[in-house]
């Protein structure tokens, strides 16, 4: 520990030990229902915010440990005193600017299971919801795409083209494959869209129809991340307080999956039109815990 980090510890720990004699209660060791009331009394003060708890906890847990005391804080009443100040914190104090999280594989897949059970429009957009996801591409590219960009095969192979970003040296569209699912679930991304072609196709729709939608590019990260809520809202799922889902989440979940399940970072580079050190910084969460839904999307590109 660096002196500046120790004269910081010190100084909460200080705040902490004054409180308690303040009030008669021992600081050394000090009981959870101390802790507890010590958060509280941080709240009501007004001059401490959510984020500066996790020093204030550490210098209190160091001292205790450095005693040969138990870590008072180490206890589902200060845990819960903690997440209440920060959701207090963030209703009663102005957020300007949510985080975006990445959408997590599990959810993007409730979702492509809700779309197999909706009525024909909603079904639509929530393909063009789990498109992006599995894509990994941006609301524009989803949105653009027409009825022959698209070719979901009968061998469980999906084949699409898709624009050339503008950082790229070439112009107009780029051909993309995924080949199919290795595994026994069936494969909703692919039987989505195959569906979808389906009912265009004998709709007698041109293959120069929309996909998915006629919304002008500038609108379409609106749009999509509409069909992203409405589908998490039927599915009663909401981000943790100060962050959202939109529609970046599911380009930034997608290649989390991806990455979590093993893809190669150049792969997903090459599907997201993203440079490898663009996904690390902006899109790649290495907080994802991952899961059997990663799989379900990304499987089919991993050596066999």
């Amino acid at each position: 520990m660096n002196d500046s980090t120790a004269d910081r510890y010190d100084g909460q720990w200080r705040g902490f030990a004054a409180y308690c004699g303040a009030r008669g209660v021992s600081a050394l060791p000090a009981s959870t229902a101390t802790v507890v009331t010590f958060v509280g009394h941080l709240w009501r003060s007004g001059r401490v915010v959510a984020a500066s708890l996790k020093p204030i906890m550490a210098a209190i847990r160091k001292r205790h440990v450095a005693a040969g005391f138990s870590n008072p804080c180490d206890d589902e009443g200060v845990r819960e005193a903690k997440a209440g100040f920060c959701r207090a914190g963030l209703d009663l104090r102005p957020v300007h600017k949510l985080r975006r999280l990445p959408l997590p594989a599990a959810v993007a897949w409730r979702l492509a299971d809700l779309a197999s059970r909706s009525p024909p429009a909603r079904r639509r957009h929530l393909t063009a919801v789990v498109m992006q996801f599995w894509w990994m591409r941006r609301a524009g590219d989803i949105t653009r795409l027409t009825l022959g960009d698209v070719d979901p095969r009968v061998d469980g192979s999906t084949h699409y083209k898709v624009p050339r970003h503008k950082t790229e040296v070439a112009t107009g569209l780029l051909a993309r494959s995924l080949p199919r699912d290795p595994g026994p679930h069936l494969d909703l991304p692919h039987v989505l869209l195959a569906r979808l072609v389906i009912e265009l196709r004998a709709a007698g729709r041109a293959p120069s129809a929309r996909l998915f939608t006629s919304c002008a590019p500038p609108t379409a990260s609106a749009v999509v991340t509409g069909w992203l809520r409405d589908g998490l809202r039927r599915l009663g799922v909401t981000p943790p307080v100060g962050t959202c889902y939109s529609s970046h989440s599911l380009k930034s979940g997608g290649a989390t999956a991806a990455n979590a399940v093993g893809v190669n970072r150049g792969a997903i580079a090459a599907l997201s039109a993203t440079t490898e050190v663009t996904l690390a910084a902006n899109y790649i969460s290495a907080l994802c815990i991952p899961s059997v839904f990663d799989r379900y999307f990304f499987a089919r590109l991993l050596p066999r």
